[in-house]
C-alpha cells in the first residue's frame, strides 16, 4: 500500500459519511483485518490494518476496499462535484428529521 493521501483523517471521515448517505443500509462499514488480503482493485489490505466493506441484500460476499482505494473511490466522486456534497449533505439532514420525528412520535405515545 502507498502512503500517499488524499485527504486529511477527519476529511476523510467526513466524505465516507457524505459517500454512505447514497447506500441506504447496506453502508460501508471500517473493519480490522484478520489477515492479509487484496481488496477489490488489487490493493494489498496488511493484518490488523483497517479497511472497508460493504455487503448487499443480493449478494452474499462482501465488497473489500483498502482505506487507499476508498480514498481514491470519494476523491473521484467528490472532488469537482459539488452537487453530490450537497445531496448528501440533504440526505443526511433529511434522515436526521425522519429519526427525530420517529423519536418525538415515540415519546409523546409515552405522555
Amino acid at each position: 500500500m502507498t502512503d500517499h493521501s488524499f485527504y486529511t483523517d477527519d476529511e476523510f471521515w467526513k466524505h465516507l459519511k457524505l459517500f454512505n448517505s447514497f447506500f441506504n443500509s447496506y453502508q460501508w462499514q471500517d473493519t480490522k483485518a484478520a489477515k492479509d488480503h487484496n481488496d477489490e482493485f488489487g490493493d494489498v489490505v496488511t493484518k490488523s490494518e483497517i479497511y472497508f466493506t460493504r455487503s448487499s441484500c443480493e449478494s452474499i460476499e462482501r465488497l473489500k476496499l483498502s482505506r487507499h482505494s476508498m480514498e481514491k473511490m470519494l476523491m473521484l466522486f467528490f472532488d469537482g462535484n459539488n452537487k453530490a456534497v450537497l445531496i448528501a449533505e440533504q440526505l443526511i439532514k433529511d434522515e436526521f428529521d425522519r429519526t427525530r420525528e420517529a423519536t418525538d412520535r415515540a415519546f409523546a405515545a409515552l405522555k
